[in-house]
């Protein structure tokens, strides 16, 4: 390296201000849901020219997909000659990585760019190199490059160049506090008859950007992916997350959930455990075809659980516009090809009609839309008790969420003729999957392995209930042979208790589907049904579900065997106590990740045999 025989004193001759842009297309982005993230960070590098000398400056990065970055670097160094007019070289270069192998938290890959320098130098740079980078757990990580390039000085060819930068970012640049108590501290007061607990809250997290205070992150360092987040946000340690381990791994239809494998986003779930929620529900449609996830997606009242994701989300819906209960709803999901595409009218009941045929349509058929109109009359304002897991989307901006839907039971009444019957739509689950940006089957780890509950709620002012067998079609779906027992504890529920495979495989799926007809009394006088008075249907009306592409699992039907017909017994049932502190604390979810395999032929039989089934129990024995 020449150099002169004095070494000016340093000074900023000229001030160099880039401002840069960087043009995205939006509407390819948006139809393909290419997930980006942008990032600044500072930069120190050395080069062999001058030898050792430092540069700094600053970096953006804007990341695409999975695997590309587009990087726009600007900064200052020394000039290679001493000689030279000016004091300092001002430096605005652009490159594109290609991260080639390896994960968070350690990564690498290969580069290439162009750089642009003047002031006191005036030429350019062809550059390529290596990149690796390292990760923490709450957002910072920092990047190592080592390059090699030609230099054009003055229009000349000058020697190469050989350059090792330093990247440190951190992310999100500015942090913010976090309120107390816990935002995200579960508390409840009671559980359902399952142990199972009953109408949770979040103390401090209405309407507030969950994310921007909890910084939720992750770590990759098995299979699993680790949970990272403030611990101010949440002491009790029961949140997990499920995504895809990578996007070279996920078997997934699309990209809108690849991860970036350096820096630790979180586009997938962050889980608690199963709640049961209680409140009334909006229909907002079936995503079917090729660019849906085949998820049943509903709204449910649920005021202490919504996020700021949820209002911002509600209030873009134009059906939900002149709602009054718009800011208090959160989502239910479940998939359809796993659950309702699977069912028979004969065996789970005429009312199931809509949903089991929207999976088998696509949007663009004409009785896709009349099908989704029936749901929408069926489910709208409709009473429901909800069972389950509850999370935050976080390809959505945090919304809560009950995702999968393990059981439902829904009030739906106000299908039938006679005012004085009242009809209950059921369904219960032992596993289910989380659709887009997940991965694996999310099983139901019930208090008993196999038992599960699911309570539809004494009606006001009755004093006895009568279980009317006779119209109660219930159908199963499982490898094994599923038991149902309806119990009636007096005055606080009518339970279901199904007995389904233990969900330690994704083999070992199991399903019960249903309607359940009761008559309730008050002395001995039928109590009419009260679900009819809904709001005018105007008011809310079915759409057709979003053209976004969707990134998911495909579920594989043929791990299902074949719907039969389900017999149930009734009996009286035991008084359980229903306080939080009667019951144990909730554990992590778990996921399921083994491949499932086809579903052995079974014979179309009922479940009746031996089961002391009551075709038609009397009055005395039901209520």
């Amino acid at each position: 390296m020449h150099r002169g025989h004095r070494v000016p004193r340093l000074f900023l001759r000229e001030l160099i201000c880039t401002v840069s842009v960087v043009a995205y297309a939006v509407a390819p982005a948006t139809a393909l849901q290419i997930p980006t993230s942008f990032h600044a960070g500072f930069y120190g590098e050395l080069t062999s020219r001058p030898l050792l000398d430092p540069g700094a400056g600053a970096r953006s990065l804007l990341s695409v997909a999975s695997v590309g970055e587009i990087r726009l670097d600007l900064g200052v160094r020394r000039p290679e000659s001493t000689d030279s007019s000016g004091s300092l070289v001002g430096m605005l270069g652009a490159s594109f990585q290609y991260n080639a192998w390896g994960g968070y938290p350690r990564q690498g890959g290969v580069f290439a760019g162009y750089q642009f320098f003047r002031a006191a130098e005036h030429g350019h740079e062809i550059l390529a190199g290596l990149s690796t980078a390292t990760s923490n757990a709450r957002g910072e990580h920092v990047q190592y490059e080592l390059s090699f390039g030609g230099r054009y000085s003055r229009g000349h060819p000058a020697r190469g160049v050989l350059r090792l930068k330093v990247i440190v970012f951190r992310l999100p640049l500015f942090s913010r506090g976090v309120p107390k108590p816990p935002p995200l501290h579960l508390h409840w007061d009671t559980v359902d008859a399952g142990g199972v607990p009953a109408n949770p809250r979040w103390p401090g997290v209405r309407g507030r950007n969950v994310d921007r205070m909890c910084r939720f992150s992750y770590a990759q360092m098995s299979e699993t992916p680790l949970l990272i987040y403030r611990p101010e946000c949440d002491s009790t340690g029961l949140a997990t997350l499920n995504q895809p381990i990578s996007p070279r791994t996920a078997n997934h239809e699309g990209l809108s959930c690849g991860v970036k494998n350096v820096e630790p986003v979180i586009r997938g779930h962050v889980n608690w455990f199963v709640v049961n929620q209680t409140g009334r529900l909006r229909w907002q449609g079936y995503n079917s075809g090729a660019t849906g996830d085949r998820d049943f997606d509903l709204f449910l009242e649920a005021p202490d659980l919504v996020t700021d994701g949820n209002v911002s989300a509600n209030r873009a819906q134009k059906e939900l516009r002149d709602d009054p209960k718009r800011d208090a709803l959160i989502e239910l999901e479940f998939n359809g090809e796993e659950t309702a595409g699977l069912f028979s009218k004969r065996d789970g009941g005429e009312l199931w009609s809509p949903l089991i045929r929207l999976p088998q349509l696509s949007a663009e058929n004409a009785e896709y839309v009349e099908q989704n109109e029936k749901a929408d009359r069926l489910f709208r304002d409709r009473l429901a008790v909800v069972t389950g897991l509850l999370g935050l989307d976080g390809q959505h901006d945090f919304h809560t969420e009950l995702h999968p839907v393990f059981a439902f039971a829904i009030d739906v009444s106000h299908e039938l003729q006679n005012r004085y019957a009242h009809a209950w739509l059921v369904l219960v689950r032992n596993m289910g999957n989380e659709g887009e940006c997940s991965a694996g089957e999310l099983p139901w780890v019930t208090r008993d392995s196999t038992r599960y509950v699911l309570e539809v709620p004494w009606k006001a002012g009755a004093d006895s209930v009568v279980v009317d067998a006779d119209s109660s079609p219930f159908g199963f779906i499982a490898r094994r042979m599923a038991t149902l027992r309806v119990e009636v504890e007096r005055a606080r529920a009518v339970r279901l208790v199904a007995d389904l495979p233990r969900p330690i495989r994704t083999d070992s799926a199991g399903i019960v589907y249903g309607t359940l007809r009761l008559r309730w009394f008050h002395h001995g006088r039928p109590l009419p049904s009260d679900s009819g008075q809904v709001r005018p249907a105007g008011v809310y009306q079915a759409r057709r579900p979003d053209r976004d592409k969707h990134d998911f699992e495909p579920v594989r039907v043929a791990a299902f065997p074949q719907a039969r017909p389900l017999c149930f017994t009734l009996a009286l049932a035991e008084t359980v106590r229903r306080d939080s502190a009667s019951s144990p604390r909730p554990r992590p979810q778990t996921v399921l990740r083994d491949r499932p395999t086809t579903a052995p032929t079974v014979s179309g039989e009922a479940s009746c045999s031996g089961a002391g089934w009551r075709k038609g129990s009397s009055e005395d024995e039901q209520r």
